[in-house]
């Protein structure tokens, strides 16, 4: 994370485990994530209702940490990784960072 953090685009990157989560349910948060590998705060609701839990608890971690992307390491137990990723950089070319990023992060350890 360190190494990332020190790009541009991903100073903000914040590893998150599941016990840092007790505030947002991990067990609604692991059935919602079980799907997904990336999550970009633009496309929510991401298939749901504004009002399911799930929702309403990965808007309010996305909120308080500043993310505009949420790449999901682990599914269980849940390890996450924010990231605010700066209107600049907004294209394709980072989205493609993101998901590199993503492969090399689930081969590190926490």
């Amino acid at each position: 994370m360190a190494e990332l953090a020190r790009h541009p685009m991903f100073e903000s990157a914040e590893r998150v485990s599941e016990d840092q989560l007790a505030a947002y349910d991990p067990p609604v948060l692991r059935g919602f994530l079980a799907t997904c590998r990336m999550l970009r705060r633009s496309e929510q609701p991401w298939g749901l209702a504004s009002s399911d839990p799930a929702v309403e608890r990965m808007m309010s971690l996305m909120t308080s940490r500043g993310a505009t992307h949420l790449i999901i390491l682990s599914h269980d137990p849940i390890d996450l990784s924010l990231i605010a990723v700066p209107v600049i950089f907004a294209d394709p070319t980072t989205e493609t960072a993101l998901s590199l990023v993503r492969r090399l992060l689930t081969l590190t350890p926490p």
